[in-house]
């Protein structure tokens, strides 16, 4: 699986920029036909998009983690003051021999 960091995406976002503006500032006929940058345009836009949508997800999933995290921490206090308690308990119960 291939991430691609925030930086990267600046980056790659810059230089279609770059691109399409050489692209126009150039656009002879012969390049227009060759090169469609109204394709780099839109996939600019889309990956723009999913990078916000990105950036909301990873935000639900620190959210979720620290949710989960809260949740394990008091079940597992509990849990093992419980377990002390019935250790204690039973061992108290058990007859002394004599």
């Amino acid at each position: 699986m291939i991430t691609v960091s925030e930086e990267k995406f600046e980056r790659f976002k810059k230089r279609i920029d770059d691109f399409t503006l050489r692209l126009q500032q150039h656009g002879s006929l012969r390049v227009q036909l060759a090169i469609d940058d109204s394709y780099y345009l839109q996939k600019r836009e889309e990956l723009i998009v999913l990078e916000s949508q990105r950036k909301l997800a990873q935000s639900r999933l620190n959210d979720l983690e620290l949710i989960i995290a809260s949740h394990y921490k008091s079940t597992y206090c509990r849990w093992r003051r419980d377990v002390r308690w019935l250790s204690n308990h039973l061992q108290q119960q058990q007859p002394v021999i004599q």
